[in-house]
């Protein structure tokens, strides 16, 4: 069980992010669209061109992370504090849980039963959570990049969108505030993986949170 956590964390870091490769071989290993009407797309205000170059802005922020693969929700509590470069991820269950905080500098795993942090294996600059900017610069950057409709999801008003992220098929709900996806589903190989941000603050997040003992 402890195993299964551990992977599900190491999902939820690479999922926005670079190793798409590996993700797709732990997810194969843990297995076993969501969607929704919407409704099409009036004249907008704000093109979503603009709407996603608010993602640069949006740098301090902290919610729950729901995973899904094949619609089926992975058995993980998810929580994200994220400040400009620095991120924590507290995921488990009330018997066992686990964090990875990356202070600036430094990727820490820590552990809450035995209360000790201890330095990650894995390198700083492989690592990621919810990299808005970057998914934000893929859809911009995708001369295919395609609006569908309008929905309102978690509280949010977002345009869903399909592009290309990292050379494969994706669909966002890009939130018209703030740039960022609340949802973003992406198909794997015969699997189809979906994310989804809930109980989203804004400018909460202070450096505390990443502060690791001397």
């Amino acid at each position: 069980m402890k195993k299964i956590l551990v992977l599900l964390m190491i999902i939820s870091l690479f999922v926005f992010f670079g190793c798409i490769e590996g993700m797709q071989n732990i997810v194969t290993g843990l297995a076993a669209n969501s969607g929704g009407k919407g409704k099409p797309v009036p004249p907008p205000s704000e093109t979503i061109q603009q709407i996603l170059l608010k993602a640069n802005t949006t740098t301090n922020l902290e919610y729950n992370l729901t995973i899904k693969l094949n619609g089926n929700s992975l058995p993980a509590n998810i929580k994200v504090y994220q400040k400009n470069e620095k991120y924590r991820i507290n995921s488990g269950t009330t018997s066992f849980e686990k964090a990875v905080i990356f202070d600036g500098t430094n990727l820490y795993n820590y552990d809450y039963a035995s209360d000790e942090y201890s330095l990650s294996g894995i390198p700083a600059d492989l690592v990621g959570v919810a990299d808005f900017i970057f998914v934000a610069q893929q859809a911009l950057n995708d001369s295919g990049l395609r609006q569908l409709k309008t929905q309102r999801i978690n509280g949010f008003n977002t345009r869903i969108i399909e592009f290309s992220l990292q050379g494969q098929k994706a669909k966002a709900w890009i939130s018209e505030d703030y740039g960022i996806p609340i949802k973003l589903e992406k198909s794997l190989k015969k699997d189809t993986l979906s994310v989804e941000l809930s109980n989203l603050q804004f400018n909460s997040v202070n450096d505390a949170v990443f502060a690791v003992p001397a």
